[in-house]
């Protein structure tokens, strides 16, 4: 569902630095990445203030809003609205604030398998693999018990109403559940899945090279071979279903034996498709009902990726690179079948800006190998990335280790 459906696309496929690295003609090279993202139960808001992820779908669950919910909490409202005419006593009875509460979790499996076309032009394909995890509360607090010391004794139907709804108040958890399910939303549950991500096809072309510049181009196809979003479910995560194109221009300049600058700038174009989405009925709408569900056309947003900083090898086989990384994703647009239904409520809060700083440790042995001093080709890497500010995306930190190898 879309408390969720955009953790994943925000942070996916952006913790490695860019390089202008080519293969050998005629080499292979797999490789294996994993990699953990953390504090994802805290993101930056539409102002650039640090809120829970799932903060924007707090419910206030005045005796109005309970009404809409549910025919049995309707029922109540009204009885109570009939006490004392003009007074509203139903209307104005709270539950207190509906919160949910969220601690999910990911982990990513990538396998990439790399090859030589030329001296200076490789190709790689690779697919994520993705483990989450998230459990999701709910729990509120008001004036239901008062409401009801209130209204006791003033008939036998409606101490017996009231009784429901201090029990309802009481057993949050299931009765969320109970509103969800009148609403054709699955139960509140913990989520463990593993699932794909989405499918990426990319090149690297080293166009120009001397004794002090390094110029590459790295575009990319993505394949929706991702899990889509459930609109159904409060709990799980889109982990892609995305069809993009792409290009990085990646440019290293040497300033010497040891030190260099390095710096790229990307941009993804999402190309357009179709999503099964819920679409509110209006800004307040954070639950909306079955019969809004409907398949609509998404574009999703394009980002544009900058990212600039030094790299220094202490001696030959250790390199470490330290970055500032900006993305700026542009919003959403829906459109669907029904005129009079506002599609621009779906596109609320979708655009995101993310600012990082990443730092990688990379230990190599190809020019030992090459110089027939070690008997193995291979490179091992840790890139550790922490958002400093964002906009409508996460306040997440990265680890990652990969593992590279040349045949």
């Amino acid at each position: 569902m879309f408390i969720f459906s955009l953790l994943f696309l925000c942070i996916a496929g952006r913790a490695e630095l860019e390089t202008t690295a080519t293969l050998p003609q005629g080499t292979y090279s797999p490789k294996f990445t994993f990699g953990t993202y953390s504090g994802l139960e805290e993101k930056y808001n539409s102002v650039g203030l640090v809120q829970g992820v799932a903060a924007q779908y707090h419910m206030n669950l005045s005796g109005k809003t309970l009404a809409s919910l549910s025919p049995q909490f309707k029922k109540i409202v009204d009885n109570l609205n009939s006490l004392a005419p003009g007074e509203n006593i139903g209307n104005n009875m709270s539950g207190g604030t509906l919160t949910f509460k969220a601690a999910p979790n990911i982990d990513y499996f990538v396998p990439t398998l790399s090859y030589g076309i030329s001296p200076n032009l490789s190709i790689g394909v690779g697919i994520p693999i993705v483990h989450f995890r998230n459990s999701l509360q709910a729990y509120a607090q008001g004036n239901v018990s008062l409401v009801s010391r209130f209204s006791h004794a003033l008939s036998t139907e409606m101490d017996k109403a009231m009784t429901q709804l201090v029990a309802a108040a009481n057993n949050l958890q299931g009765s969320v559940n109970g509103i969800l399910s009148t609403r054709g939303y699955k139960p509140i549950q913990n989520a463990d899945f593993v699932a794909p991500g989405d499918l990426q096809i990319s090149a690297i072309y080293r166009y120009f090279t001397n004794d002090q510049w390094r110029l590459a181009l790295r575009p990319f196809i993505q394949l929706p071979t991702g899990r889509p979003d459930d609109p159904d479910d409060l709990v799980d995560i889109a982990t892609g279903d995305q069809p993009a194109i792409g290009l990085y221009s990646i440019h290293e300049l040497q300033l010497s034996r040891r030190w260099a600058l390095v710096s790229s700038v990307g941009y993804q174009y999402n190309i357009e498709d179709s999503s099964t989405v819920r679409v509110p009925v209006d800004g307040d709408d954070t639950l909306p009902s079955l019969d809004r569900e409907e398949t609509v056309s998404r574009r999703t947003g394009d980002s544009i990726f900058l990212e600039g900083g030094v790299s220094y090898s202490p001696y030959r086989p250790l390199e470490i690179k330290i970055v500032y990384d900006f993305t700026d994703k542009d919003s959403d647009w829906f459109q669907g079948d029904h005129p009079d239904w506002n599609y621009s409520l779906l596109s609320a809060d979708t655009g995101s800006q993310i600012h990082q700083i990443r730092a990688q440790l990379e230990f190599s042995t190809v020019d030992y190998y090459l110089q027939k001093s070690f008997s193995v080709p291979f490179k091992l890497g840790y890139v550790f990335a922490d958002t400093i500010y964002a906009v409508n995306a996460p306040d997440d930190i990265t680890n990652q280790l990969f593992m590279r190898m040349f045949f």
